[in-house]
């Protein structure tokens, strides 16, 4: 959390702030001109709202298809947001339901921005994978804590 004078309270806090900086602006990097991404040419939007319609189609094919490409969609669409779910509740002290909304915001402009410069697609499921890592970041946290507390008796200095 900030204090008054717009520092962080604590050095976790400031090294933690750089870090998920870093590892966004990497990370957006990767959502727009990674892995040889290029802007589509022509005039129709790809995107799915159906929940869940991407997963099932991962998971029925799974034999159908290239073993990297299932890693990448469902499992990238997890490991790589989980450093979120680690960060933010660090970095803003904020409880779940706050880093949840405030994920869930952000992934969603960035899915609408890559469906709009056709870097991508705009996927449900895609947001639905994100948020459930950033929960599973958030348990991670959440877990530390208590063990920390619970069995140490120490206190967090974030």
């Amino acid at each position: 959390m900030k204090q008054a004078g717009g520092k962080f309270d604590s050095f976790t806090q400031k090294v933690t702030a750089v870090l998920i900086f870093v590892y966004t602006i990497w990370l957006i990097y990767a959502m727009f001109f990674g892995f040889g991404r290029q802007a589509r040419s022509g005039t129709v939007l790809r995107y799915n709202v159906i929940p869940f319609s991407t997963i099932k189609l991962y998971v029925t094919n799974f034999h159908h298809m290239p073993f990297i490409d299932w890693i990448i969609n469902m499992g990238g669409n997890i490991v790589v947001f989980v450093p979120f779910g680690l960060a933010l509740p660090i970095v803003f002290r904020w409880r779940l339901g706050k880093v949840l909304l405030s994920f869930v915001l952000f992934i969603t402009l960035l899915e609408v921005l890559q469906m709009l410069t056709r870097r991508g697609s705009f996927d449900i499921d895609d947001i639905l994978m994100n948020s459930a890592a950033v929960v599973l970041g958030y348990g991670i946290v959440f877990w530390f804590r208590k063990l920390a507390v619970g069995k140490r008796g120490i206190q967090r200095t974030y």
